[in-house]
């Protein structure tokens, strides 16, 4: 195995730091680099990986691929298992919070894949991972790796950066009021979106930190096909069964009147938010804000899209306009629908509750297996450390959208990354006459937004002047 030229420049970049945040768009590989630098950095092979459970075997598949020296490579799956003395440990965000003590051990290098899971500075995996008494104070080296370090508004970028950039003064209330929308309640701001204008000063103070890197595939992947993104209309359709199965706590007892109510109170409010002033600049934020309270909704507009969505994809596969999809979903009820709507053409799935094992065994089906067709999967269990494209898949569709811009880019990026030859297609599923469409709409026009803000960063981000060739040789 050998890495691309700029993987080589990530390598590097790696190796001569202590701490770096490796922010790469999903696709350009980050891992292989990573894996590299730290076998070569360690050596005593005392590396320990931290990462989303199910990300687990697909990195310790990156590992058996790049690394060189023969090593043990231990995938952590229980809690309460213990973690060997030597060879590469592979643990996930939860294990490294309930067992913070005894992962507190001098390794030689940490690497916190899909970094972005730390969530906010105060939340337990930041804490256990690079608070005061966090593992970031065992190890010799950290690195960072998330495509997304911002998923939602440039709070989050605090997160990650703070704990190990060199002059980064601010503290995070000081950052978040600098860089973000909000109001205060109960003592605590909210935040709502990015302070416009501002993407000048946030790009110079990431510039300085000496310790981000980030290029986009369009930079340094020339061969890279295209990406199209288009929405499709899908009319509504439903039964008792499923609505039934959606909805088993209400229908069972006897409430479907109170559901039909409910449904209308949600309608109402999201149809307020559509209408704030606010929503053309803040929109996203306002969704995600507005989620847990239109969840009844958002469930009741994806149902009745699994109909038309069945139709339509069994209708391309069998005309052979392709020869495999990714689907990506929110609710259960959704994914299973479709798995059976779909069966003819093998489909696997991928959700929330897959286990590990499971998970990776669908995924090399779908890469594997000519026979499976489809793969359908959880937006958030789906969207990471995995890749899709060695299959030569190249047709995406969300038949429930993520309301996070960051998520969605996770999840198509899965197919558009290398050894993608094939132009991708990623359309969104709008249901007809509904709000949906409005919404659907804005989220496709809105994924890249806050990456965007990222973009005017330059490959050498974080390096001195003159640095640059010694480090890349």
């Amino acid at each position: 195995m050998k890495l691309y030229h700029y993987q080589q420049k990530t390598r590097a970049f790696l190796k001569a730091r202590k701490h770096a945040l490796l922010c790469d768009e999903m696709g350009v590989g980050k891992t292989p680099p990573a894996i590299v630098a730290a076998e070569e950095c360690a050596k005593r092979g005392h590396i320990l990986a931290i990462c989303p459970a199910g990300v687990r075997d697909n990195f310790a598949r990156e590992l058996r691929r790049w690394l060189v020296r023969p090593t043990e490579i231990h995938v952590i799956e229980q809690l309460d298992e213990p973690v060997p003395p030597a060879g590469i440990s592979v643990v996930s965000f939860e294990f490294a919070v309930r067992n913070k003590a005894t992962l507190a051990r001098n390794w030689e290098v940490i690497i916190v894949d899909e970094a972005h899971n730390l969530g906010s500075p105060d939340s337990q995996r930041a804490q256990a991972i690079l608070g005061a008494e966090g593992l970031i104070h065992h190890s010799d080296r950290m690195w960072l790796l998330t495509g997304t370090p911002m998923p939602s508004h440039a709070g989050q970028l605090w997160t990650l950066l703070y704990p190990i950039a060199e002059n980064l003064a601010m503290d995070y209330n000081e950052w978040i009021d600098t860089f973000c929308t909000g109001y205060q309640y109960a003592g605590r701001k909210t935040i709502t979106g990015n302070v416009k204008g501002l993407a000048p000063l946030l790009q110079q103070i990431i510039r300085t930190s000496r310790v981000f890197l980030r290029r986009r595939k369009v930079d340094v992947m020339k061969e890279l096909p295209a990406i199209t993104h288009s929405d499709v209309l899908i009319e509504p359709y439903l039964d008792d069964a499923l609505l039934l199965d959606a909805f088993p706590d209400w229908l069972l007892m006897g409430k479907r009147e109170k559901l039909e109510l409910k449904i209308k109170l949600e309608q109402d409010l999201l149809e307020k938010t559509l209408r704030d002033e606010r929503f053309s600049q803040e929109g996203m934020n306002l969704l995600a804000a507005l989620s847990k309270s239109v969840s009844s909704l958002y469930r009741y507009i994806g149902i009745q899209k699994i109909h038309g969505i069945a139709e339509l994809i069994g209708g391309e596969l069998g005309a052979k306009a392709y020869r495999q999809i990714v689907v990506f979903t929110i609710h259960k009820t959704v994914t299973e629908y479709l798995r059976q709507g779909l069966k003819r053409f093998n489909p696997v799935t991928i959700y929330g509750g897959t286990p590990p094992a499971k998970k990776a065994k669908n995924q090399e089906t779908f890469l594997k297996n000519p026979k499976c067709q489809v793969l359908i999967a959880n937006v958030k269990s789906g969207g990471e450390g995995i890749n899709l494209a060695e299959s030569g898949c190249h047709q995406v569709l969300f038949a429930e959208q993520s309301w996070i811009p960051g998520q969605v880019e996770q999840a198509f990026n899965r197919v558009h990354r290398p050894p993608a030859k094939v132009p991708v297609t990623v359309r969104y599923a709008a249901l007809a006459r509904s709000m949906d469409e409005q919404v659907v709409t804005y989220i496709r026009r809105k994924a890249a937004s806050v990456e965007n803000i990222l973009d005017g960063v330059t490959e050498d981000a974080g390096m001195f002047a003159g640095e640059t060739e010694d480090i890349y040789g």
